[in-house]
């Protein structure tokens, strides 16, 4: 069994660490001392197309499986 990430894995893990260091445990804090929902972080990752990862891409995700969620 082939356990290896493909290319485009790699950039969702990838991607996925870039914005753990950008949204921080302080960004965190911060809306949990707030009582926020996380907006910045959200908007985010919307605009970079990753709301949508294990939805169909017919109904507008990026058709992504388990594996993919779970890297990023």
């Amino acid at each position: 069994m082939d356990f290896d990430l493909t290319h485009e894995q790699r950039q969702i893990y990838e991607y996925g660490d870039m914005v753990a260091k950008q949204f921080d445990r302080k960004y965190w804090m911060e809306c949990a001392d707030k009582h926020v929902f996380p907006q910045a972080l959200y908007s985010k990752v919307a605009e970079d197309g990753f709301v949508g990862t294990m939805v169909p891409e017919e109904y507008g995700g990026s058709g992504q499986g388990m594996v993919e969620m779970h890297l990023f």
